[in-house]
Order: C-alpha cells, then structure tokens, then sequence
C-alpha cells in the first residue's frame, strides 16, 4: 500500500509554548501524548499516544477496573470525572484512593 506512512503510536511533534517533561502527559489541541524526553517550547520531540502510563492522580480518586480516565489540567493530574475534564484513556487495572498515581491506558484517541 502507497499510502501508508506509520502505526502512529510515536510522533514526532513541536513542544508547546512551556515546553514538555519525559515521561508526562501533554494535550496537543485533540491529541494526548506522553513525551520521551524534555523538549523546550518549539523544539521537537517525540509524543507516545498509545499505551500504560503512570501518570499523577489525587490521593482520594478512586475508579473500577477499565473506567474512563480524565485529566484535569489545572491539577495536571488523571481523575475519574468527566465534569470540566478531558476524556484521555482508562484506568486498565483501577485506581486506588490513597495512591497519588495511576496506571492510564492511552487508547490514541481523540481527547474529548
């Protein structure tokens, strides 16, 4: 097939104005991604969309096993409302209260 260029699950992105940390989750208009390494406003770098990641969460969210995973991006943090929050992924095994991270399954779809 011609037309195929990749799987898409690394892209090779431009840093947002604040630049982007390894290994946290940055919104790209539609597009929830995780960098590989840091990356200064208007460098590039590359965005994983797809896959587990521990990312932040507060203590007291607590979610079943595959609920919808959100991110509250004044709290740059994974949480289990859909109130104000950008639908990013789920929570493959749960999220326990007490914990401040939780594994979050980038699915690569578009953020709600």
């Amino acid at each position: 097939m011609k037309n195929f260029k990749s799987e898409g699950n690394n892209l090779d992105l431009t840093a947002p104005a604040g630049g982007v940390k390894s290994g946290a989750l940055s919104i790209l208009n539609g597009l929830a991604v995780v960098a590989k390494a840091n990356a200064a406003a208007g460098k590039p770098f590359v965005g994983m969309r797809v896959g587990i990641f521990q990312l932040p969460k507060a203590n007291a969210v607590a979610a079943d096993q595959g609920a919808v995973a959100y991110w509250d991006a004044s709290k740059n943090q994974a949480v289990a409302k859909a109130e104000g929050n950008q639908k990013i992924g789920v929570f493959p095994y749960g999220a326990q209260g007490g914990n401040n991270s939780a594994d979050v399954l980038l699915t690569g779809q578009l953020v709600e």
